[in-house]
């Protein structure tokens, strides 16, 4: 933690200041040393598994626990998986209550998420309304795109 909090200086230091009010907490990234959970999340991405990594986090002075894809029903679905998970007020409030960690959630929706070999466990387009979706212009597909849409975060659907 005391890294990070170096690096804020630095960069304050170098006039690239936060407002003071700007303080998010320091994550502890779950992904990596649970690679592949998103592929079968009722079996990979367990709570016990998930734990394990709140603890590291502890260790090295995180104060959130990031969850990263394997947490929803599928890749961007933005939906528990209370399945594997249990409820989620119930499970923040235990990674507050066993381990003073604060809980973050990856709610992807980046551009990258059309490239192919980047799955991260079934995609939820087909799950997002039609309006919801941005087609990729024809011109504009090739061998790294995947055929298909992916969801805009400018949609009127999302932000109503």
């Amino acid at each position: 933690m005391k890294l990070a909090y170096s690096y804020r200086a630095m960069l304050d230091d170098k006039n690239c200041r936060f407002p003071a009010n700007y303080n998010p907490p320091i994550h502890w990234e779950q992904l990596y040393d649970m690679e592949g959970a998103w592929n079968n999340r009722i079996k990979n991405y367990t709570r016990a598994r998930v734990e394990k990594e709140a603890v590291k986090g502890v260790e090295y002075s995180c104060e959130s626990l990031y969850l990263d894809p394997g947490w929803d029903t599928k890749f961007g679905t933005f939906l528990w998986g209370e399945e594997w998970l249990g409820p989620e007020k119930k499970f923040i409030e235990e990674m507050k209550s066993k381990y003073g960690l604060k809980v973050s959630l990856h709610t992807p929706m980046p551009p990258w998420s059309t490239i192919k070999g980047w799955e991260m466990g079934p995609n939820c387009v087909s799950d997002w309304p039609a309006a919801s979706r941005r087609l990729i212009p024809p011109e504009k597909l090739n061998d790294t795109i995947r055929k298909g849409p992916e969801i805009c975060m400018g949609s009127k659907i999302i932000y109503g």
